[in-house]
């Protein structure tokens, strides 16, 4: 009886392994593209706990753009992974918000401009809610552009609605002249900035007449240090070690191997429908090409590969050829 017990025990451990193992992946395509889901929300309400939704974009290398709402109830879908499909265009014009949730993977998507008009500018919104602790989110691979607000923000009212372990690596801030980056405020513990480009953030501020926008802004967690990242001609880069402020006031620091001296290059800048959005190109310091904790980039996008390069070269002469 009890080898029978001990082996009923062991099997269903065995079969709870394998089936975390196999979560299912949900396809998102384009409508008319053939893919089973057409919005992000469709593939959500179907999704368990585990689970990876691959969004994909068009074939012509254009942008194409998602919304992300209605995930706010406490509907117990933690450790989804939202992932853009390679090296697809993926814009979100909605913030991504994490209320009731632990666990997410946020990998690849792009907000840029337009986010502005439906979510208050946000990118990515963590925010507590009914008192529920969240925490041991990853939000890696993004670009955030443009934005009319910050890029990621983390708010909790107390801390009962903290937000804890929160990754945040080889993603790009650009171009942000109303508000911060990344801002943490208030209770939000163990967060990890690294290999990230932080550029342009930066505003012109009439209360101080001076230039603000922050890198990174931290108040009342703990103590936050980027690593292997580069900041360029922001207002400000990290405001405990920028401005000189005491431990417990602003709490944002460098960390190891940052760059503050070296603007970065990118392929395009001005059309984010570009497959080559924010790529980076090779005219950069090998600090930003393979300077990042592994020995790669940093930021959310490489330099085009030399083969794809020369493709787009041969298409350029072909083009030429048939004008003449």
């Amino acid at each position: 009886m009890c080898k029978k017990l001990l082996f009923l025990i062991s099997f269903v451990s065995v079969l709870g392994i394998v089936g975390s193992a196999f979560a299912a992946e949900l396809q998102v395509g384009p409508e008319g593209t053939g893919y089973r889901y057409t919005t992000i929300e469709a593939a959500y309400n179907a999704c368990s706990k585990g689970d990876i939704i691959t969004i994909h974009g068009i074939t012509d290398g254009g942008t194409w753009k998602y919304t992300m709402t209605g995930m706010k109830s406490d509907d117990s879908k933690h450790d989804v992974t939202f992932r853009r499909y390679g090296s697809d265009n993926i814009r979100l014009t909605t913030y991504v918000t994490t209320a009731y949730h632990t666990g997410w993977t946020i990998d690849g998507l792009s907000w840029a401009n337009e986010a502005s008009v439906t979510n208050y500018g946000y990118g990515v919104y963590f925010g507590s809610r009914a008192n529920f602790t969240s925490g041991w989110f990853t939000i890696k691979n993004c670009i955030f552009y443009n934005l009319n607000n910050i890029g990621i923000y983390g708010y909790a009212a107390n801390n009962t609605g903290a937000c804890w372990n929160v990754t945040v690596e080889n993603c790009t801030f650009y171009n942000l002249s109303k508000a911060d980056a990344i801002r943490m405020k208030n209770y939000n513990y163990d967060w990890t900035v690294k290999d990230c480009i932080f550029q342009n953030v930066k505003r012109w501020d009439q209360t101080q007449t001076g230039w603000g926008g922050q890198g990174i802004s931290a108040n009342s967690g703990n103590n936050v240090y980027a690593d292997y990242t580069s900041f360029y001609n922001n207002g400000v880069n990290c405001d405990g070690s920028d401005l000189g402020k005491p431990a417990g006031d602003d709490q944002g620091f460098y960390g190891t191997n940052v760059t503050t001296n070296r603007q970065v290059n990118f392929d395009t800048t001005n059309d984010p429908n570009s497959r080559f959005f924010m790529w980076l190109t090779y005219a950069n310091a090998d600090a930003i090409l393979t300077g990042d904790t592994e020995g790669s980039y940093r930021g959310a996008r490489p330099a085009p590969e030399p083969a794809t390069v020369a493709l787009l070269g041969l298409g350029g002469l072909a083009l030429l050829r048939r004008r003449r």
